[in-house]
């Protein structure tokens, strides 16, 4: 008798461990789980650049306007019709570093055949400073320096030169390139031992084009 319970004790104490185990090794652990949260959707300003941003690679503007002489010089000229070109290149968002050219009709005075013409050249280098380079109207200021070249197609006589000590410029660009500018500039004459100091004031309109 005594050995049959020792041996239904066994089994049932044999049972009791086998579905211990079995539970201990199908159940998961809360600790097994790796832990994850959430993560933020990518913001557009780290997915790529504003579309509006100005691409920083080179600059080609094209001016035509009136100029208008200011000093000594208006005893010789009356006024002037530039092509200006402007070559430059964007190190910022808001800077362009460049070079310019400018063409002008000479309206010549006292010619003994009226009327007559000459040229106006200027040549040099500039910075632009753009104000609001991201929207619709930018304003923009420059500055630049370089030398002046006349000259009467008339009369056939010899050009002169000039040191074009600084010019002054300013605009307003309407997207996507175009708008009113005004530029003025001081130069100075030297001729027969004499020099004079003079200045053109010029407004007109500007394209613009990047690539």
């Amino acid at each position: 008798m005594r050995r049959g319970w020792v041996a239904l004790l066994a089994m049932v104490s044999m049972g009791t461990v086998a579905s211990s185990v079995r539970g201990q090794a199908a159940a998961p652990t809360a600790s097994a789980a790796p832990a994850t949260s959430a993560q933020p959707a990518p913001s557009a300003s780290t997915t790529g650049s504003d579309e509006s941003t100005p691409p920083m690679t080179y600059q080609l503007a094209l001016r035509v306007g009136f100029s208008d002489p200011i000093g000594d010089i208006t005893n010789f000229f009356a006024g002037s019709v530039p092509i200006w070109v402007d070559l430059g290149y964007r190190i910022s968002p808001k800077i362009v570093i460049g070079a310019f050219a400018q063409y002008g009709v000479l309206f010549v005075k006292g010619c003994p055949d009226q009327p007559c013409q000459g040229y106006d050249l200027h040549f040099g280098g500039e910075v632009h400073y753009h104000f609001a380079p991201y929207k619709q109207l930018d304003p923009w200021v420059g500055a630049g320096a370089g030398y002046e070249l006349t000259g009467n197609l008339s009369s056939g006589s010899k050009s002169q030169g000039a040191i074009e000590f600084f010019n002054a410029q300013a605009g307003l660009d309407f997207k996507p390139g175009f708008g009113p500018f005004f530029a003025f500039s001081v130069d100075q004459f030297s001729s027969n031992g004499q020099s004079s100091t003079d200045q053109w004031l010029t407004l007109g309109v500007r394209g613009v084009y990047d690539w």
